[in-house]
C-alpha cells in the first residue's frame, strides 16, 4: 500500500501549494521531501492534518503545505516521507485556480473573500458598472488556502463609493440586483442584492379634495411604490407614488417619480 498521494501541486508565482494525503503511520515518521528531476532538495514539515470521510477506512490524514518555490511546467515531481515513495497524480501540477465567495449582499453594502492568484479582482454590479476591488482584511478561518501566508483574503466595500469610479464591462449585462466576482475572467462567485424595504415620504398637504405627498425607498430608489389613504383606520384609495419630481431626484432620494396624490372621499 502507498504512504499518501498528492492530488494537487498548485503553483503560484512564488510557491508551491501541496494538496494531498498520508497514512497515520507515514505522517508520524518524518516530514515530506520533494525531489524535482531527480534532485532532492525540499523538506516540507506537515504540521497540520485534517481527518476526511474518504480516507478513514485506511488510516490516512489530508494535510495541505505550501513549498517555498513554484514548480514549473515539464519539471519531473517525486515526493516520499522517509523513503516511503508517495504517488502523484498525472493531473496534479496546474495554475492555483482563483478561489472566493460573497458572503454579504446588501443594498450598499458588499463583503466576501477571494485568494485570486495574482489575477486583479473586480465586481460587477447595476448591470454593466464594473470596479476593482481590494482583498486585505485578515481571515485566519482561510490560513489553509495557501499555507504559510497572511491569510489577508477578506474584502468589504460600499456600491455607493465602487459607483464613483466605476466603468462600463464589457461582459453581457446582469439583473439589475445580481453581483458578479471575478478574478481575471474566471467567475468566483455570483450572489442577488437582499434589499431590505427603508421607506421613507411625507404627507404634505391635505385637503377636503385630496392628500399630496411621497414615498419612497431607499434601497430602490429607482422603484415606486404602491400606497393607502386611510381615514380613522379605514382605507379609502389606493395608488402608485410614482409622479415626478425634481427637487427628490435633484437630492438622490428617487431616480425618477415618488409623488401620490389621493382623492378625499367626500363626506355625507
Amino acid at each position: 500500500m502507498t504512504a499518501g498521494y498528492i492530488e494537487a501541486l498548485e503553483c503560484l508565482a512564488d510557491r508551491t501549494v501541496v494538496q494531498g494525503w498520508a497514512t497515520d503511520a507515514a505522517l508520524r515518521s518524518g516530514a515530506l521531501t520533494f525531489s524535482f528531476d531527480g534532485i532532492a532538495q525540499r523538506i516540507v514539515q506537515i504540521a497540520e492534518t485534517a481527518p476526511r470521510d474518504d480516507l478513514a477506512a485506511i488510516g490516512a490524514r489530508a494535510f495541505r503545505v505550501c513549498l517555498p518555490v513554484p514548480i514549473h511546467p515539464g519539471t519531473h515531481v517525486s515526493a516520499a516521507i522517509t523513503g516511503r515513495p508517495l504517488d502523484i497524480a498525472a493531473d496534479a501540477l496546474r495554475p492555483m485556480p482563483p478561489r472566493g465567495h460573497i458572503e454579504v449582499a446588501g443594498s450598499d453594502d458588499v463583503a466576501g473573500w477571494v485568494v485570486a492568484a495574482g489575477l486583479p479582482v473586480t465586481l460587477q454590479f447595476d448591470g454593466t458598472r464594473i470596479a476593482a476591488i481590494d482583498a486585505a482584511i485578515g481571515r485566519p478561518d482561510l490560513a489553509q488556502m495557501v499555507p504559510g501566508s497572511a491569510p489577508n483574503y477578506g474584502f468589504r466595500v460600499s456600491l455607493q463609493a465602487l459607483r464613483t469610479h466605476a466603468t462600463v464591462s464589457s461582459d453581457p449585462p446582469l439583473e439589475p440586483d445580481v453581483i458578479l466576482l471575478r478574478a481575471g475572467t474566471h467567475v468566483l462567485a455570483r450572489s442577488t442584492i437582499v434589499r431590505t424595504p427603508l421607506v421613507r415620504g411625507k404627507l404634505e398637504r391635505v385637503t377636503p379634495a385630496e392628500a399630496r405627498g411621497w414615498a419612497a425607498d431607499a434601497n430602490r430608489p429607482d422603484g415606486s411604490l404602491g400606497v393607502e389613504m386611510r381615514i380613522d383606520g379605514i382605507r379609502y384609495a389606493t395608488g402608485v407614488a410614482d409622479r415626478y419630481r425634481a427637487d427628490l431626484v435633484a437630492k438622490g432620494i428617487v431616480a425618477s417619480g415618488a409623488v401620490f396624490v389621493s382623492r378625499c372621499p367626500r363626506s355625507a
